[in-house]
């Protein structure tokens, strides 16, 4: 070989600055000390082979013993490595042939037993082990291993200076040949070794040595080395860092435009040709004069060369995307790759991008574009779900755009013909359309029957773009159409169908759910209330389904850990306020404990209930409760937990003079009766509650009736006392209810229970604004009742 050059010392000299002493050994002194014993390595050099051998698939738990081998076997001691020479050598050899047949495989298992395999080789011939070092390094590389790596390629570094100072003549032709290639090879493995490490400064000066010899390349070396750079490059510009991007991809270029273009493989042309698609889009990241002539420059080669002339005309709409007024342009190229590309999801998703970068520029151009689509490619491929969007896309441009021109007339004539050449209607997807358009223009409005028939047509399960229109419609006249209103309704009786069968995405279901409710709120006094009540209805079975969702679930969770940073934060607040800023904050904080246990309610966490309520009754807040009582009886949970948590609002709520003795009557009529069917002696305090918010607890209570009932009403000494205020119609279903329930026990022959219920019963009669009629009719038929059966 021939001596070092000059400019390769100085190269050696800034390698060792950067690195400190030259190749040093990594590996670890802290293994076991079995694994750095040459006994047990041969011996472990035998249980792999036979796994190799006989169970292939059980390599992989070996991992870690090979890991552990590969450290380690650089600490025996060379003299005891001489002695076993021959053995390890064999051993060594047989587990590479071995592990190759699977290198297909390239599993990390298999590029580690090459790696160690490579270790055990005796170095008895300088080029054969320079080769099966790099070959283990490049496949340990491949699996991202890359501390096994730099230790195999430190030893690939010993075989390259000892080959590198090899005298002249020792090699045939053949082998310096061969040896020349090795030594490249091993210099491209630097690059990319440091450029995996991110160390792009070691990577550099690797580079400058193989660029220094670059006419000592073969042409399959220079398409392996430009790959290599292009992959830096491109891995550069991932990370948004352009300008050293820019200098890896030119130097993968120059590599390879720098031979005879006949003597490349047959993959260089691809990669010259990704190598130019990866600098253009770098150059459009610089934006500047200069960039977009080289950019342009680039993009005129690959017209002349490429074969994939769409691939090309992308690259040419990034390029125009920088030319705001080059919309006649964009529409060109746009145009060409409409009738060229294959049609596919992606290629569809792509074309729908441009459109709406062309409509920034000329809304009618973009118009036309997609009509074209649409009745030249898509129409023709059958495919209805890509005409949605396609139609959709359209109609947003007609609603967002002041000049319409002749857009609707084009875009009737469309979906008509949409209607008369499609085999299946739009699908659910086509509800996104109400997501994206805004209120239409008044041109599109004097035209919005027309095209509602015809998306009635061809859009029968897109209920929400119908429904959107129609709201435009009726918006629109004075007074309202019932017709459209009852045509209104029958499409979110659909929606709330189709969302019991899961039709709808996350976003839909929301739609449906915020815009009927707040349609509801807006025209209830206008409209007759069958037609709100409908909507209403339909919003409720929406937002049910809307509550099963997980993304929905995710929130409520993400809400009650706010709450939970909020308590703690405004105890701190609450104690330095006065006044109407403390009131405020009080205020403030009731309502996101509603907001909790609404989640709360969501989640299923019904534990929280009880501290959530107690926690609230310090803000003296009594619409909190009301909140609360409907979200608890609303909710799914289990019946005890709905009688115990309303029944403990209940008592929360109720003070003697209460304001709101109509809504705490009706919760007690829901307690009552939820704990009627589930459990009976719950029932029986709420009864006993009822008279004590009723009467006066110590005077009038729950008579202890008994066998002195039947001898006169005279007996049940009860004070009469204003009721409170409590609804009469309401205390009269519970007097009712309790003596139906004691005769229900009467017919079953529980006599204690039926007394029980009875004295109840009378008793709350007797608390009755009726003259005492009701109390009359219970008492005279409890003595009716017959005990001696």
């Amino acid at each position: 070989m021939a001596p070092t050059t000059k400019a390769g010392q100085k190269d050696n000299k800034r390698l060792d600055s950067v690195l400190g002493e030259r190749f040093p050994r990594k590996f670890s002194m802290q293994n076991n000390a079995a694994y750095g014993n040459l006994t047990w390595q041969l011996a472990f050099a035998v249980t792999l082979e036979k796994t190799l051998r006989r169970a292939i698939q059980t390599l992989p738990a070996l991992v870690g013993s090979i890991h552990r081998s590969i450290e380690s076997i650089e600490s025996i001691p060379t003299s005891a490595i001489a002695s076993k020479s021959r053995d390890l050598d064999e051993r060594g050899t047989t587990i590479w042939n071995l592990t190759s047949k699977y290198k297909e495989d390239a599993t990390l298992a298999v590029a580690l037993a090459l790696a160690w395999a490579s270790g055990l080789i005796a170095a008895t011939d300088d080029i054969r082990v320079f080769k099966i070092t790099l070959k283990a390094s490049r496949w340990c590389l491949d699996q991202s291993q890359l501390g096994v790596t730099e230790q195999i390629i430190e030893r690939a570094a010993f075989y390259d200076r000892r080959l590198q100072h090899a005298p002249q003549g020792q090699f045939t032709q053949e082998l310096a040949g061969m040896n020349r290639r090795l030594c490249k090879e091993y210099q491209m493995l630097r690059v990319t070794l440091a450029w995996r490490r991110e160390r792009l400064d070691l990577a550099d000066i690797w580079w400058s040595k193989l660029d220094q010899e670059q006419n000592a390349l073969d042409a399959p070396l220079r398409e392996q080395l430009a790959d290599t750079l292009f992959e830096v490059g491109r891995d550069q510009a991932k990370k948004q860092l352009y300008k050293p991007a820019l200098q890896w991809l030119e130097r993968a270029y120059d590599i390879l435009i720098a031979h005879d273009q006949d003597d490349l493989g047959s993959d260089a042309s691809a990669l010259k040709n990704s190598i130019m698609h990866c600098q253009v889009h770098a150059l459009l990241k610089e934006p500047c004069e200069e960039n977009y002539s080289r950019a342009w420059n680039i993009i005129h080669e690959l017209e002349n060369e490429a074969e994939n002339t769409v691939a090309v005309s992308l690259l040419k709409l990034s390029v125009l995307t920088g030319d705001p007024t080059a919309a006649q342009e964009y529409y060109n190229v746009l145009m060409q790759i409409i009738r060229q590309i294959h049609l596919s999801d992606v290629n569809v998703r792509t074309i729908l991008h441009h459109v709406h970068a062309l409509k920034q520029r000329n809304p009618g151009l973009a118009h036309t574009i997609l009509v074209l689509f649409v009745s030249e490619r898509l129409l023709v491929m059958g495919e209805i779900a890509w005409v949605e969007k396609t139609v959709v896309t359209l109609l947003w441009i007609c609603t967002t755009s002041t000049n319409l021109g002749n857009m609707t007339d084009q875009l009737e004539e469309l979906l008509n013909d949409v209607v008369a050449r499609s085999n299946s209607a739009f699908g659910a997807s086509a509800t996104h359309a109400a997501q994206v358009l805004p209120n239409a223009s008044t041109q599109l409005a004097r035209q919005r029957r027309q095209i509602l028939r015809c998306l009635k047509l061809c859009a029968h399960d897109a209920p929400s773009l119908i429904a959107r229109l129609l709201v435009e419609e009726l918006d629109s006249q004075q007074p309202q159409d019932q017709d459209c209103i009852d045509e209104l309704c029958n499409v979110l009786d659909g929606a709330a169908a189709a969302a019991k069968e899961n039709v709808f995405s996350t976003v839909e279901l929301d739609w449906f759910s915020r815009n009927s409710y707040n349609l509801a709120l807006r025209l209830c006094t206008l409209w007759k209330a069958e037609s709100t009540l409908r909507i209403v209805k339909a919003c409720s079975v929406v937002r049910d389904r809307l509550t099963r969702d997980g993304r929905f679930l995710q929130y409520y969770s993400e809400l009650r850990g706010t709450v939970t940073e909020f308590r703690i934060y405004v105890k701190v607040q609450l104690s330095r306020l006065i006044g109407g800023a403390r009131t405020d904050l009080h205020r403030k904080y009731a309502c996101l404990i509603t907001f909790d246990f609404e989640a709360a309610a969501r989640l299923g966490s019904w534990a929280s209930f009880g501290d959530l309520i107690e926690e609230v009754e310090s803000h003296q807040d009594p619409k909190v409760f009301s909140i609360m009582a409907d979200v608890i009886l609303s909710c799914e949970a289990p019946t005890e937990v709905v009688i115990t948590t309303l029944q403990q609002i209940v008592t929360k709520v109720w003070q003697p003079e209460s304001e709101d003795i109509d809504r705490l009557a009706r919760w007690i009529r829901c307690l009552l009766s939820l704990a009627l069917s589930s459990k009976v002696e719950v029932a029986g305090k709420i009864v006993d509650q009822v008279i004590s918010i009723v009467g006066n607890a110590k005077e009038v209570g729950p008579s202890d009736i008994g066998d002195q009932c039947v001898s006169s009403a005279k007996e049940v000494t009860l004070a009469k006392q204003k009721p409170g205020h409590y609804p009469a119609e309401e205390l009269e279903w519970i007097a009712t209810t309790a003596f139906n329930r004691a005769v229900d026990f009467y017919c079953t022959s529980q006599d204690d229970a039926c007394r029980s219920w009875a004295g109840k019963a009378i008793s709350l009669a007797n608390l009755g604004d009726d003259h005492g009629q009701l109390h009359e009719l219970l008492q005279n038929k409890y003595m009716g009742l017959a005990w001696d059966r």
